[in-house]
């Protein structure tokens, strides 16, 4: 339920094809593997099929999207993205380490808009994963695991020569909470980065529980609500994966962005109200 990691929309997506869902066109599909790029004939350009080997074993499939000013500066015919030209890139424009929510894929349309949106009317740089068990990647979700899934794609770009402070990490929903555990643990490493940005954020799974709708009408543990209030704690002490970012806002010593839709039927605003007066205390 928390990952939903099984819902594969849209089904059998192309990966390898980007350009299906709304980037621009390609000749034909590419992959990098880890943080080696291995150079191919006639590569798709403005967005890119990629793979990132994580340290635990698992294996990321990712889209890399140039920023359109870098595009559109590139000379005609444009040429295959080669290691060269994604160092080149990276190191023309910010780029942006995008972690989506939970259920479906990178190829979902609202994350493809992000994603455009990104490099089109922000100039940057986007590099879209998808987290262990979701789309095409290998292995099962856990918080320790996309909590790793997110630091390695984080050093695959700068393996790939992206300055660590011209790389933002930006998460929407689930990927909010992605985000600042691994924004923690690689500051707590010494790693800085340009900034962290949180759309529409829980301040915590437990407390999550508490405020959400099913589809903005059915609250999630009103069934709990007629046992005594010890059920619900119990209840609550199941959970593996907390997602506490409330708890890790001392350990974010860099710039923040919180950003929430009033009438957010899913995740109430109340939460990045919380989350906003922490970072300012």
């Amino acid at each position: 339920v928390l990952y939903c990691h099984f819902v594969r929309v849209p089904l059998f997506a192309d990966f390898d094809n980007p350009e299906k869902y709304g980037f621009a066109r390609a000749s034909s599909p590419c992959v990098f593997f880890g943080c080696a790029i291995t150079d191919m004939p006639q590569q798709a350009y403005k967005t890119t099929n990629v793979k990132i080997d994580t340290p635990d074993g698992e294996t990321l499939g990712a889209w890399f999207t140039l920023s359109d000013t870098f595009y559109q500066a590139q000379p005609h015919p444009r040429q295959p993205l080669n290691s060269t030209g994604l160092a080149a890139a990276l190191r023309a424009r910010p780029t942006v380490l995008y972690l989506h929510g939970n259920a479906g894929t990178r190829a979902v349309s609202t994350r493809v808009a992000h994603a455009r949106a990104f490099s089109s009317r922000l100039r940057t740089n986007v590099l879209a994963l998808d987290y262990r068990g979701f789309g095409d990647s290998t292995g099962t979700p856990s918080e320790d695991g996309l909590t790793t899934d997110a630091g390695a794609a984080f050093e695959w770009l700068i393996e790939a020569g992206a300055a660590p402070e011209d790389v933002m990490l930006v998460g929407t929903s689930l990927g909010t909470g992605v985000a600042v555990q691994a924004a923690a643990q690689l500051l707590g490493a010494g790693r800085r980065m340009r900034g962290v940005a949180l759309l529409a954020p829980f301040s915590s799974i437990a407390e999550l529980l508490d405020t959400y709708y099913i589809l903005g009408v059915v609250p999630l543990l009103k069934p709990l609500q007629v046992f005594p209030p010890g059920v619900v704690a119990a209840f609550k002490s199941l959970l593996r994966d907390r997602f506490d970012s409330l708890g890790r806002v001392p350990e974010l010593e860099t710039r923040v962005l919180v950003a929430h839709a009033e009438d957010d039927w899913d995740i109430p605003a109340a939460h990045s109200a919380a989350l906003f007066r922490a970072f300012v205390e």
